[in-house]
C-alpha cells in the first residue's frame, strides 16, 4: 500500500514541475558539519531560516501547499455487479475456488521496505556521511543539506533500496572550500555506491551512468519517476558559476542500480 501511494504523491508532485534544480553548491553561511550527527528532519520553519539558496525545483503552479494524496473511493473497491444469463456458473463448483481467481491477479511486489538510511559510503572517493531528511519547501523547491558534510534524501520519495528512484542531494562546495559531493565527478560506471539503513542493513549500487547537464535541461522524469528498477541517484553542482542566478550552471547525476541487499 506504502508504495501505491508513494507513486501516486510522485506522479502529482513532478508532474506539475518543469525541472529540477538542486541547488546543493550554492555558497552561503552555514556551520562545518562533522558528518557523524544523526539524520535530521527539516521542517518547513528550519528551510525557510535556512541560508543555502535552493533553486532545486521550479512548480509550473504557483500554489506551493502540499499535494495531497488521492483518497480510494470504497466505491471503487466493490466489485462491479455480474450480469446473469443462462449459462451461470455454479458457485460450488471448484473452478471458481479462490486458488483460481487469484491465477489472475497481478504479482504483488512483497520485498519488505528497507529502513532509512543513516549512512552514504562511496569507498572510491572516500564519502562517508550522515543523513538529512528533506522535502519540500514553501516555494515548491527540495530540500538540500543545512551542513556541507552530509547528504539530503527527499524523504517524500523513494526509500533508498526499494522500488523506484531514491534521489539524494549533496553540497559541491561551500564558503570555506569542498563539501561532500565535491568529487562525485571522479566516479566511474561500476563504481559501487552503499547504504547503511537505521537497521544496520548494507545496500550495495553500482553506477549505471553519470551526466552533466544544464539546470534548465534535467528530465525530471528520468531522475524522480516510477520504475520497476531499484535506483539511488545523486545530485549535485558543477559547471560555470552564474553570478546572476547565485548557482552554478551545470549539475552531475550519477545514476545507480542496487545489485546486492544483504547485509
Amino acid at each position: 500500500m506504502r508504495r501505491d501511494l508513494q507513486y501516486k504523491l510522485l506522479t502529482l508532485v513532478f508532474g506539475s514541475i518543469a525541472l529540477v534544480m538542486v541547488s546543493a553548491c550554492a555558497v552561503a553561511s552555514s556551520p562545518t558539519a562533522t558528518g557523524d550527527q544523526e539524520p535530521t528532519e527539516q521542517t518547513d520553519s528550519e528551510s525557510d531560516a535556512s541560508d543555502v539558496d535552493i533553486e532545486s525545483v521550479e512548480q509550473v503552479e504557483s500554489d506551493p501547499t502540499p499535494v495531497p494524496v488521492p483518497e480510494v473511493d470504497d466505491a471503487d473497491e466493490e466489485s462491479s455487479p455480474v450480469e446473469e444469463s443462462d449459462d451461470a456458473i455454479d458457485l460450488d463448483d471448484s473452478t471458481t475456488s479462490d486458488d483460481a481467481s487469484r491465477d489472475d491477479e497481478p504479482e504483488v511486489d512483497e520485498t519488505p521496505v528497507p529502513g532509512n538510511p543513516t549512512r552514504l559510503q562511496i569507498d572510491s572517493i572516500g564519502i562517508d556521511a550522515g543523513f538529512e531528511y528533506v522535502g519540500v519547501d514553501d516555494d515548491g523547491n527540495m530540500g538540500v543539506p543545512k551542513e556541507w558534510e552530509n547528504v539530503a534524501w527527499y524523504e517524500p520519495g523513494t526509500v533508498p533500496g526499494d522500488q523506484g528512484n531514491s534521489v539524494i542531494a549533496g553540497h559541491y562546495d561551500s564558503d570555506t572550500g569542498p563539501a561532500v559531493f565535491y568529487d562525485l565527478n571522479d566516479l566511474e560506471v561500476g563504481d559501487e555506491v552503499r547504504i547503511v539503513t537505521e537497521d544496520g542493513e548494507e545496500l550495495t549500487f553500482a553506477i549505471t551512468e553519470i551526466e552533466s547537464v544544464h539546470v534548465d535541461d534535467a528530465d525530471t522524469g528520468k531522475i524522480f519517476g516510477q520504475t520497476d528498477e531499484r535506483n539511488l541517484n545523486l545530485i549535485t553542482c558543477e559547471g560555470v558559476w552564474d553570478t546572476d542566478a547565485g548557482m552554478y550552471d551545470h549539475r552531475l547525476i550519477v545514476y545507480t542500480t542496487l545489485v546486492d541487499d544483504a547485509g
